[in-house]
C-alpha cells in the first residue's frame, strides 16, 4: 500500500497538470476560436451536450457514443469494435451519462497504466517517462471518448503478465508501406503548402518517421517482445493505405516511451518536452474546434 501511495504521489502532479492543460486550452478555444466541425452527427451531439462536454466526443468519439446508445443498428459505426462501448454502456448502469462515464473510465485506465508502468522505473526515470508521455501532442486523446486509454491499460497488463509468466492471462489480454509513403509524397507535391490537408499530412508522416527512427535508436534498450510490439503498432495501421491517425496510434507504444525517457540525454530530452507541450496545446485547441487531428 505504501508503494502504491508513493507512486500516486509521484504521478499526481504531472497527471493533474496534464488534465488542467487540456481543460484550459479547450475552454479557451471554445470561447476564442472559430468552430468548424468536420465530422458527422455533431447536431445530435450538440443537442444533448454543451460545447465543453461535446468536445470529448468529437470525430470517432461520436461513433462510440452512438454505439453505446444504439448498438450496431446505427449506420457508419460498423467499423468500430464493440468491447469499449460495451464496457461504458455497462458502467452507466442505465442511469449515468455515457460521456461522463467514458471520461472517468479513461482517466482511471490511464492512471492505472501509469502506476503499473512507473513501478518498474526509478523515481527519476518515472518523472522523465511521465513528462515525455503526457506531453506527447496526441496524448489528449487519452481523456477523450476514444479507446486509447483502455488499450494502453491492456498493453501494460499484457507485458506485466508476460513478465510474470502468466501466459494465459497475457493471451487473454491481447504492409503496404511503400504505397503509403508514395501517397504522402504525392500529397506533399500536390497539396497547397501550409493548407490544413498539407499540415496534417506532414504531422502524420513526420511522427511516423520519427517513431521508426526512435525505435531503431533505442532497439537495444528494450527486450525483443517490446520491440516487436512497438514495430507492429507502427506498421499495422499502414495496412489501411494511409498514415491517417498515426499520431494517435503511436501513443500505445509505451515500451518506446520508457526506453526514450530512461536513455535520452538531458540536452535533447528537455527541448523535446517543450516542443511536445507546445504542439499538444495546438492539437487540443484544433480538436476542440472540430478540426480533425488524428
Amino acid at each position: 500500500m505504501k508503494k502504491l501511495l508513493a507512486k500516486i504521489k509521484l504521478i499526481s502532479p504531472l497527471y493533474i497538470l496534464w488534465i488542467i492543460t487540456i481543460l484550459i486550452v479547450g475552454i479557451y478555444s471554445i470561447h476564442n476560436l472559430p468552430f468548424t466541425p468536420s465530422f458527422p452527427y455533431y447536431s445530435d451531439l450538440s443537442a444533448h451536450y454543451g460545447r465543453a462536454v461535446a468536445s470529448f466526443a468529437h470525430f470517432d468519439g461520436i461513433h462510440y457514443l452512438r454505439l453505446i446508445k444504439h448498438g450496431y443498428d446505427d449506420t457508419g459505426s460498423q467499423a468500430f469494435f464493440p468491447v469499449y462501448p460495451f464496457i461504458i454502456r455497462t458502467l452507466t448502469l442505465g442511469v449515468f451519462d455515457p460521456v461522463y462515464v467514458a471520461i472517468i473510465f479513461n482517466a482511471l485506465c490511464l492512471l492505472v497504466s501509469l502506476i503499473v508502468t512507473t513501478s518498474y522505473l526509478t523515481k527519476v526515470q518515472a518523472k522523465r517517462f511521465l513528462l515525455l508521455f503526457l506531453t506527447f501532442p496526441a496524448s489528449f486523446f487519452l481523456l477523450a471518448n476514444y479507446t486509447e486509454s483502455f488499450f494502453i491499460l491492456l498493453v501494460v497488463l499484457f507485458f506485466l503478465f508476460l513478465q510474470q509468466k502468466k501466459y494465459l492471462l497475457s493471451a487473454i489480454i491481447i504492409v503496404l508501406l511503400p504505397q503509403v509513403i508514395y501517397r504522402y509524397l504525392k500529397i506533399f507535391l500536390t497539396a497547397t503548402p501550409f493548407s490544413l490537408l498539407y499540415l496534417r499530412a506532414v504531422w502524420e508522416f513526420v511522427t511516423f518517421v520519427l517513431s521508426l527512427v526512435a525505435l531503431y535508436l533505442y532497439r537495444n534498450k528494450m527486450n525483443l517482445s517490446a520491440s516487436i510490439f512497438c514495430l507492429s503498432a507502427f506498421l499495422l495501421p499502414t495496412l489501411s493505405g494511409t498514415f491517417s491517425s498515426m499520431p494517435r496510434y503511436l501513443i500505445v507504444a509505451i515500451p518506446l516511451f520508457i526506453a526514450i525517457s530512461k536513455n535520452m540525454t538531458n540536452r535533447i530530452f528537455w527541448p523535446t518536452i517543450i516542443l511536445q507541450y507546445g504542439i499538444l496545446i495546438i492539437t487540443v485547441a484544433l480538436f476542440v474546434q472540430g478540426i480533425f487531428i488524428a
